[in-house]
């Protein structure tokens, strides 16, 4: 018993011993430890890798595409506007593939640009040349995509052909994508343009010849721009096939452009925006934007019931004589002057509307903004905010 107690406190008290023991219970410790880190370490890296691959994956699928933009085909063209909002650009047709573009001219506002496209085409693409002209159940419509923009890359608006083809606007889509980038610009999104409406109509067609005006509206503003620069892209036919009743589209992308350098005048540098008021307040009627440019006069506001009953107008088999009467302008002669463009904001209760009335109209006559909602009717005349 004595022998055993005896050698038992001989190993308590034998410090090296004691000391090498520890020594390597804590080097077990520590290899465990390692080890378990450097589990969880690879299980974070195949986690990260999982998550970033496909985001890796989709940056080089971006910086392909922007290689693929920056070879594409384009020619430019450089004219200037004389100092009148009425004056033609002195430009010549700018060919590529012998499809001649110019710009016509131009018109730059606070709320309103406007460009007229001129394209000269080949024999070879005139509508009535083509063979699917002469079918009964295609359907032919000629366009383009655009882009406006001005020496400091604030972009008007960039658009694609108008068609419903997922082709094309896969296509157009990887070029605006593309083009943001070029500008500099890191949000890709289509808020980034300050317009907030599109739209073109024929000014003339003949044989080789057609020419559209393209507008763009803005409720943001558009900017005194010393240069702007138009780009034409995707010049073509979108063909829609009547099949029973569906009406599928198919388009032909192309990668050609043209590029144009416009410099614009004093006038349009100058401009003055006229900030009106109502006379008579319009009950639960908030107004934001209440203005008249050079090119017309635009409301922005808000009012519950109006955007109720423009919410409605589908379901409503008199609209048109509904629409009519809930906003328009008339003139102490009884003239009528309805909105050319308007709608909802997006914002809660916004609106907007546009009318095609000048500087030159409102001095020359009282106008008066009426408001009919359901029953209510309510007149106010129009002034200069003082």
């Amino acid at each position: 018993m004595n022998k055993f107690m005896n050698e038992h406190l001989k190993k308590l008290n034998n410090e090296d011993e004691n000391l090498e023991n520890i020594k390597l219970k804590m080097q077990k410790h520590k290899q465990k430890r390692k080890i378990l880190i450097n589990a969880v370490a690879v299980f974070l890296v195949v986690i990260l890798l999982g998550t970033a691959s496909p985001k890796l994956y989709a940056k080089f699928q971006q910086n392909m595409k922007y290689k693929e933009y920056t070879r594409r085909n384009y020619v430019s063209g450089k004219g200037e506007i004389a100092s009148a909002y009425n004056e033609n650009i002195d430009m010549e047709y700018v060919f590529q593939n012998d499809i001649g573009v110019k710009i016509d001219s131009i018109i730059l506002t606070d709320d309103t640009f406007k460009a007229n496209i001129n394209l000269k085409l080949p024999d070879e693409l005139r509508v009535d040349k083509l063979p699917e002209n002469n079918n009964e159940d295609t359907s032919i419509h000629f366009g383009f995509g655009f882009a406006v923009y001005d020496e400091k890359n604030n972009v008007l608006a960039i658009n694609t052909r108008l068609d419903n083809s997922i082709f094309g606007r896969e296509c157009c889509t990887d070029y605006i994508r593309c083009l943001y980038k070029e500008l500099g610009i890191k949000n890709e999104l289509f808020s980034e343009d300050l317009a907030n409406s599109a739209g073109g109509k024929l000014i003339e067609k003949n044989d080789d010849i057609i020419i559209q005006e393209l507008e763009l509206n803005s409720l943001k503003g558009f900017p005194n721009s010393e240069k702007i620069y138009i780009r034409i892209f995707n010049i073509g036919y979108t063909l829609s096939k009547v099949n029973e009743d569906k009406m599928p589209f198919f388009s032909e992308h192309n990668d050609l452009e043209w590029q144009f350098e416009i410099d614009t005048p004093d006038k349009f540098l100058k401009r003055e925006t006229i900030k009106l008021i109502l006379l008579d307040e319009i009950p639960r009627l908030n107004i934001n934007k209440f203005v008249l440019t050079e090119t017309g006069m635009v409301l922005e506001a808000k009012k519950k019931d109006v955007v109720e009953t423009m919410g409605a107008g589908k379901d409503m088999d008199n609209w048109g004589e509904v629409s009519d009467a809930l906003i328009n302008i008339t003139d102490e002669q009884g003239n009528i002057y309805y909105p050319v463009q308007g709608g909802t904001t997006g914002k809660k209760n916004g609106f907007y509307s546009r009318f095609e009335i000048d500087k030159d109209l409102f001095e020359s006559t009282t106008l008066y903004l009426n408001m009919k909602i359901g029953e209510e009717e309510y007149t106010s005349e129009i002034s200069k905010e003082e």
